[in-house]
């Protein structure tokens, strides 16, 4: 009998989280990078980033393995991953609108 998936489905879970955690980091810091020359071309002054916006990249990993190391139902494992994911997003694109 032929198997669907070798792994238990928490795993896909967190693997589709952490892939969307790095696409959603890496189109925002093209954005971000290219904000930030455009703001030097323009002579503006390019603002410090805030204490949550650094705190929340090892939040939202952390909030990633967390159902790795802690079994948790598949609902749960999504939500989760989801929070982190979208957390990041709302943090970039908050960055993002205070570069522009």
């Amino acid at each position: 009998m032929l198997r669907l998936y070798v792994f238990p489905p928490v795993f896909y879970i967190f693997l589709a989280g952490l892939v969307a955690y790095i696409v959603v980091l890496v189109v925002f810091l093209a954005k971000i990078s290219k904000a930030k020359k455009e703001a030097l071309s323009q002579g503006r002054e390019i603002p410090k980033a805030s204490a949550s916006y650094r705190a929340i990249f090892p939040a939202s990993i952390a909030l990633i393995i967390l159902p790795m190391l802690i079994p948790l139902g598949n609902l749960i494992t999504g939500t989760v991953c989801g929070c982190a994911v979208l957390g990041l997003y709302i943090s970039l694109r908050d960055r993002l609108a205070k570069l522009r």
